[in-house]
């Protein structure tokens, strides 16, 4: 039950994860866009089309990456545990001393450590899980690709809303600072959740998101006037 609660855990901060990262890529990528777009003096009409098409193409490319990686890495895991199955029936007089190495490396001596394996390889379930949590650093129970992807790309949707949502509703003046004001509020709040399980200063992690988010969005609206500029448009 224990190991089992755990893993729970530890694939709900996994979702956690990928929801925070879809979410402020979402944000910044949906941001830096409308920034360009803005520098580059084009009609709200334009942003706006511009923006939605980033969210869409942006949020299938996203979640379409978050599922190919984690379905890679579970083939991956899956071929090399294959390997340790197969090594335990055909060669285990190696696996025994991988395994024993394993122990010493713990700090177990010769005594200690004959005791522990010759307990081990009379259950071979417990002797391969040993082996792939210590020598591949997985379990057997592997992060769903499909809800991963959905994760990702849905969170991406809804990062990047809310610097497009004030184009539909102020003029052309006001929507990128009403956009990039909304982004620094949720960015606010990613930090904070984010210094939950990091265990830094949560203004700290909340600063350097908005940072990063700032710097991008002005490079993207200078870049948007020099365009213009040296185009002649």
């Amino acid at each position: 039950m224990k190991k089992e609660s755990s893993l729970n855990i530890q694939k709900q901060g996994n979702l956690l994860r990928e929801f925070i990262f879809g979410l402020n890529d979402g944000l910044v990528t949906t941001l830096s866009l409308l920034a360009g777009l803005t520098g580059a003096l084009v009609s709200n009409n334009i942003i706006i089309l511009g923006g939605l098409a980033e969210i869409i193409a942006g949020s299938i490319s996203m979640g379409l990456g978050a599922y190919i990686s984690t379905k890679s890495e579970e083939d991956y895991y899956r071929y090399e545990i294959e390997k340790e199955k197969k090594s335990i029936e055909d060669l285990p007089s190696i696996e025994i001393k991988e395994i024993k190495e394993i122990y010493r490396k713990k700090g177990f001596n010769k005594k200690e450590i004959d005791v522990i394996v010759n307990r081990i390889i009379k259950h071979k379930a417990t002797w391969l899980d040993i082996l792939i949590h210590e020598k591949i650093g997985v379990g057997e129970d592997f992060e769903d690709p499909k809800k991963m992807g959905l994760v990702n790309g849905f969170s991406f949707v809804f990062g990047g809303f809310f610097p497009v949502l004030p184009f539909f509703f102020f003029q052309i003046k006001y929507p990128l600072l009403i956009g990039t004001l909304f982004a620094f509020f949720v960015l606010f709040i990613i930090g904070i959740i984010k210094s939950r399980s990091t265990g830094r200063n949560w203004l700290a992690s909340s600063s350097e998101l908005v940072v990063v988010c700032l710097i991008a969005a002005l490079l993207s609206y200078y870049a948007g006037k020099l365009i213009t500029l040296f185009s002649g448009v």
